[in-house]
């Protein structure tokens, strides 16, 4: 970010799809409840023609107040600014029970300084897996302050990255450049470390399917009633999608090497991939908490670290151990206090190992 002055594009083209597509069966149910009501030939009990055109009718005036609020949401739109004060923020926070009853969004404004910038939270709602709703949360000592997923252009995934990547560049970029922490690890691993890690074999996926296939099919042959074979093939399906994905994400990442010449990642010693130090701005751990039914999610757990590059392109590490991604992490962004007394000492003659070691930095 080489601007002062950083923004966020308000959503355009979702609140102009969505408008014309609630106008429009607005336009249909209304047609019907006039059908119902008026027009259509008389039916025996006039109060059940009457309220099947209210029933209609009031379908169609919900639909007709959703396409309000997306216009409304066009000639007002949300603004996202980030400069070195604090962030400057126009939006809304979802509809709830009496917003929907309104032709336009409750709009809020809001001025969060650095020093009132808690932390972030990239929030999904789902019912059985599927995403219902998805917001960004920013704790501040006034409460939280918090958006939707189509008040502005991108998600609200890349929206909070923007705004850590900018909260990290505007406090400390100045002492990361002094640290100058590339050039430490650029001479610190010049006998590389390699790290191998154990990922999720390939094998657990389709013998979880294979296992989904045995209870659906086998099950009530094997004496178990048609809901447990359900019950048991849903779990199963459900076990190989979870180790499906692991590994996809993981298979990458099996191996890390520390070397003079950048951060090595690959599935095998054949197939690794450099990105140099200097290709590094920051390494960030990413975490997740989940929950269950109502009740309030649980302790954060570290689950990636996420490689930010100069470029503003990003990698990341996924898959491993919480343990594991923990040392890594520790390695890839130590302490920029301990990297520049790491540095003094090896300006005074010692070894970049042991001076790492001594200014507090993880070992090997």
């Amino acid at each position: 970010m080489n601007s002062p002055v950083s923004s966020i594009r308000p959503a355009v083209i979702n609140h102009v799809l969505k408008g014309l597509l609630h106008f429009s069966l607005a336009a249909f149910l209304g047609f019907l409840a006039v059908q119902f009501g008026f027009l259509d030939e008389r039916m025996q009990e006039q109060g059940v023609q009457l309220g099947f055109g209210a029933g209609f009718g009031a379908v169609a005036l919900g639909f007709a107040l959703a396409g309000c609020r997306n216009v409304h949401a066009l000639l007002r739109p949300p603004s996202l600014a980030l400069d070195p004060e604090g962030i400057r923020l126009r939006c809304w926070r979802g509809t709830g029970f009496a917003g929907f009853f309104l032709p336009y969004y409750l709009v809020r404004e809001h001025g969060i300084p650095w020093a009132d910038f808690g932390q972030t939270e990239a929030f999904t709602y789902r019912v059985n897996g599927v995403p219902l709703e998805q917001e960004l949360r920013i704790q501040t000592p006034g409460g939280v302050v918090a958006f939707g997923w189509d008040v502005f252009s991108p998600n609200v995934a890349r929206i909070q990255r923007h705004i850590l990547d900018y909260v990290d560049e505007l406090f400390r970029g100045p002492k990361r450049a002094e640290a100058n922490l590339p050039d430490l690890q650029r001479q610190r691993w010049q006998q590389p470390l390699r790290l191998q890690f154990s990922v999720m074999p390939f094998w657990v996926a389709p013998l979880a399917l294979a296992g989904a296939g045995l209870a659906g099919w086998g099950g009530p042959l094997a004496g178990l009633s048609d809901e447990w074979s359900g019950v048991i093939a849903i779990m199963c399906g459900l076990g190989a999608l979870a180790a499906g994905s692991r590994w996809r994400r993981a298979r990458g990442n099996r191996i890390v090497e520390l070397r003079g010449d950048g951060l090595a990642l690959g599935s095998s010693p054949d197939s690794l991939r450099v990105i140099a130090w200097t290709d590094i701005q920051f390494v960030r751990p990413q975490t997740f908490a989940s929950t269950f039914g109502w009740g309030a999610a649980g302790t954060p757990a570290l689950v990636g670290l996420e490689i930010r590059r100069v470029d503003g392109r990003y990698r990341t590490i996924e898959g491993l151990a919480a343990g594991e991604l923990e040392k890594l992490h520790a390695l890839l962004e130590p302490p920029l206090d301990a990297v520049i007394a790491a540095r003094v000492q090896m300006a005074s003659g010692t070894a970049p190992e042991a001076a790492a070691v001594a200014a507090g930095l993880a070992p090997r």
